[in-house]
């Protein structure tokens, strides 16, 4: 792209970022995954040792994922037919804006806001683990018990794990969007796809047992192109001891920017032949 193009591309990304702030959707998950994640607080008095560590991680992380998808899926819809509701979008692309760099620029916009989103749980999650690993700590043996001492590197790859993860998700959402005519039908295939993309594996599984040649190909095709949702968790990260973590980290990033290059370029072309 040139100098011009990344300009606009820059001012749809900050406009996207300042409507998705706004949405009233933005807040209330944020708070609801907050109180997910310091409601773990509460089973302190149980004294699971260490064990509660890792139970706090995967509630954290678990609410993370959950309300990021939500969030991903409900704020994409919602800033793109906004546009096209009020018509918005019409006075874009009169402008020498081409469908590619809206595309890029939505994307970008919904990953700032998500970013935002996960660095707010990754700070809050932090705090957590590591106030309680302090009081926890000298009740273990050696410092050491059930599952080791919580990495704040590993935590940060953790969470990073499940924004890429967002990302992936608004790609798969702007192409929807470039194709549904209707909020409603948007936000229910999306949490279609989103239940999907989890249950990859059970996809794959179906697909070894297709025997038709031709049924064959085009099953083992759809499952290749689904993202696999599970391929993202990187929860046993965030606890000492696991050293291929920063190499599926690593691995995990190109599977994640692959994904999102092409399903971003595929949903450019449907904004082009679309009518508004």
């Amino acid at each position: 792209m040139s100098t011009l193009a990344w300009q606009r591309v820059r001012l749809i990304a900050v406009y996207t970022l300042r409507e998705a702030l706004r949405q009233r959707a933005f807040g209330l998950l944020l708070v609801v995954a907050l109180v997910f994640a310091v409601g773990a607080r509460g089973l302190r008095d149980l004294n699971f040792g260490a064990s509660e560590l890792k139970f706090t991680a995967d509630l954290g992380l678990g609410a993370l994922s959950l309300f990021g998808s939500l969030l991903a899926i409900v704020g994409t819809v919602q800033t793109v037919f906004a546009e096209v509701e009020h018509r918005t979008l019409q006075l874009i692309f009169a402008r020498p804006v081409s469908r590619r760099e809206f595309v890029v620029g939505k994307l970008a916009g919904m990953q700032l806001m998500l970013g935002l989103f996960s660095l707010l749980m990754l700070l809050a999650l932090g705090l957590m683990l590591r106030t309680r690993e302090i009081e926890l700590l000298p009740a273990l043996p050696g410092g050491m018990a059930d599952g080791g001492l919580v990495s704040a590197g590993g935590l940060v790859l953790a969470v990073a794990a499940q924004w890429l993860k967002c990302g992936v998700l608004v790609a798969v959402m702007l192409l929807l969007c470039s194709i549904a005519q209707s909020r409603l039908y948007a936000t229910v295939t999306g949490f279609l796809l989103l239940t999907a993309f989890h249950a990859h594996a059970i996809l794959a599984g179906v697909c070894e047992r297709i025997t038709g040649g031709l049924m064959r190909v085009i099953a083992t095709t759809v499952v290749w192109i689904l993202p696999d949702f599970q391929r993202f968790d990187l929860s046993a990260a965030v606890f000492v001891g696991n050293a291929s973590a920063l190499g599926d980290g690593l691995v995990l990033a190109a599977y994640g920017a692959a994904l999102i290059t092409g399903y971003a370029a595929l949903a450019a072309f449907p904004f082009r032949a679309r009518e508004y």
